[in-house]
């Protein structure tokens, strides 16, 4: 016998656990059937828990408790609501919700439009025409045939360039130990 119901007859205990049961078959057969709505079953799953936790020690106790809880979590796992986690549990922060909710408000509300209603969108370049793609190339082509010929000439020795000092490297080989 537990501490909370010493005062209660065997049969009364019976009857107190029998009318549990009944309770939650109640409950569960409304939630399968989409008559109860959630805040409801949830207060009157609450209040059945409360008077659930006198009969802990009785045989059944642990299988109506499964029962029940198996219930609450098919529901919410079966839920196709995007936000209920948002309603019931403030798992996230004022920020975060922010950024949530205006990433699911429409692009309408997005636009950069002023107070007197015009759009002041980003500015874009206009594409280019293949014709125009084709004379970027071949100047493109021509500037790099320049560079490298005067690249070439002046690795070569032959470019017109000022050189304003020569650096001569003497391979001395001595007993010195070498140097410039």
């Amino acid at each position: 016998m537990s501490q909370f119901d010493d005062d209660l007859t065997v049969g009364e205990t019976a009857a107190a656990w029998a009318r549990i049961n009944t309770e939650a078959s109640a409950i569960l057969q409304a939630t399968r059937a989409g008559e109860l709505p959630r805040p409801d079953r949830l207060n009157r799953l609450h209040t059945l828990c409360q008077d659930l936790a006198l009969y802990r020690h009785l045989a059944g106790y642990d299988a109506l408790i499964e029962r029940l809880t198996n219930s609450v979590f098919h529901e919410e796992f079966t839920s196709r609501l995007s936000n209920k986690g948002n309603e019931e549990y403030p798992i996230h922060s004022e920020y975060q919700l922010a950024r949530r909710e205006a990433a699911l408000s429409p692009l309408d509300d997005k636009a950069p439009y002023d107070t007197r209603g015009v759009a002041h969108w980003p500015s874009t370049r206009r594409p280019r025409t293949v014709y125009e793609m084709t004379l970027l190339d071949r100047q493109a082509q021509k500037r790099n045939k320049a560079r490298c010929k005067v690249y070439r000439d002046f690795v070569n020795g032959k470019a017109d360039v000022a050189v304003w000092r020569k650096f001569t490297i003497i391979d001395d080989t001595d007993d010195t130990g070498g140097g410039l």
